[in-house]
């Protein structure tokens, strides 16, 4: 089961682990602003809680981060899964898994439009997104099936703010960020990339590759989950 963004929401988390184990899916790939935050109490207390409930599920939480993570938390350096807690593992940029005879690339990060607002090191972080190392390494793997992304590329059918109340030079670098994830999509063809970020549910196919956009915790959870049949690469 793959999972949009939960934002630190325990409640709409433990909700998705409870759906994937009654569909008996034991694999949940989250696409970002998962919500690691483990500086704060309340930041611990969610990771806690969701990592108790998925091993008493027995499912497997892989997420790629999103913008809204802590990032001076998360071992940017890494090149493979990073177990942060018990059944919750962080997938750094550019690294890859084989699930089911099919190979998944997980691409985090993004560009906050509101990081006017928000206190840099605290709630804002310049490794929100990938860096030079990360883009290469991505760009090298082989016989990518799924990107599992937190970002997608120009022409996917989401929107999000009007342009005229985000400052010109974060709308460059958000969509600077959308044209390198167009060139890695263009470098892999894969048949599925699934993301988030946008909060919203959308489906698309553009350049040969099936798109599909979830919600978020704050809206419905069909919305924000979507179950694939790997050895078809089929959603449901």
């Amino acid at each position: 089961m793959f999972a949009g963004d939960w934002h630190a929401g325990s409640d709409f988390a433990i909700a998705s682990i409870d759906l994937a184990a009654s569909q008996g899916a034991d694999h949940i790939f989250q696409v970002g602003d998962f919500g690691y935050w483990p500086r704060h109490v309340e930041g611990r207390e969610y990771i806690d809680r969701v990592s108790s409930h998925a091993v008493e599920r027995n499912v497997i939480i892989s997420f790629c981060d999103g913008n809204h993570e802590d990032h001076d938390e998360l071992p940017h350096d890494a090149t493979e899964p990073v177990e942060l807690v018990p059944n919750i593992r962080w997938m750094p940029r550019g690294s890859t898994l084989d699930v089911g005879g099919r190979r998944l690339l997980f691409m985090g990060g993004a560009v906050s439009i509101d990081q006017f607002a928000r206190f840099p090191g605290r709630t804002w972080f310049q490794d929100e997104i990938p860096s030079e190392a990360q883009w290469y390494r991505a760009m090298s793997a082989n016989d990518i099936d799924i990107v599992v992304a937190h970002d997608t590329v120009p022409g996917m059918p989401v929107s999000g703010r009007p342009s005229l109340s985000i400052p010109w030079s974060i709308r460059r670098r958000a969509s600077d960020h959308r044209k390198r994830l167009q060139a890695l999509q263009k470098q892999h063809t894969p048949a599925l990339w699934i993301h988030g970020h946008w909060h919203q549910r959308a489906t698309a196919t553009l350049n040969g590759t099936r798109f599909e956009s979830l919600g978020h915790d704050r809206g419905p959870l069909e919305d924000a989950v979507l179950f694939v049949e790997l050895d078809r690469l089929t959603p449901s």
